[in-house]
């Protein structure tokens, strides 16, 4: 499917499962873009037996170095924990920072596998939404949509408001990504 793409996001939550899933998407698409270029270099060679002009064919390729059109590595979000409070202040959990600091590395890994590097792949952290997604599934709405009369309440209020200003943070910095 992301040989269809030009650009794709991972979403990741800070625990032991999505840690290894994102370390086997880094092994994975080591593992892909060698296959895929080997595989696709001996097309490019068929294909210039037949003619010297192969640019239409390899438009479509997602190969680095042809025309710029290998598939591009955004970044990634985490989902944020829920937070317990102690006098006023938010207590970060141990083990969820500890995963938390890992993704950027595998990241990297990611990114450096598809011909290119950045210096932070973290696209933003996502608000822990509670029961919010299942009242916007039930009414048939965006969060950032959810109003009082689909039984969002005080500060709830708040809390969406919060949310849709940290999508609309992520999606910014995912265009600017896409179009630099």
């Amino acid at each position: 499917m992301l040989l269809g793409c030009d650009a794709f996001v991972t979403p990741t939550s800070t625990d032991l499962f999505s840690f290894h899933a994102f370390g086997n998407l880094a092994k994975w698409f080591n593992e892909w873009v060698t296959e895929y270029s080997e595989i696709s270099e001996g097309n490019l060679a068929q294909w210039r037996s037949y003619s010297s002009d192969i640019s239409s064919k390899t438009r479509t390729l997602r190969l680095l170095g042809h025309e710029g059109r290998g598939l591009q590595y955004l970044g990634y979000t985490t989902l944020e924990y829920v937070k317990k409070k102690a006098n006023g202040q938010e207590q970060l959990v141990g083990a969820f920072e500890r995963f938390r600091g890992k993704f950027d590395h595998e990241a990297q890994r990611i990114g450096e596998s598809l011909g290119h590097s950045r210096e932070k792949y973290l696209l933003g952290h996502v608000p822990h939404m509670h029961s919010m997604p299942a009242t916007a599934q039930d009414v048939h709405a965006p969060i950032a949509d959810l109003q009082s009369k689909d039984g969002v309440r005080g500060t709830q209020l708040n809390q969406r408001k919060g949310y849709a200003d940290k999508i609309d943070q992520v999606a910014a910095l995912v265009l600017e990504r896409m179009e630099g």
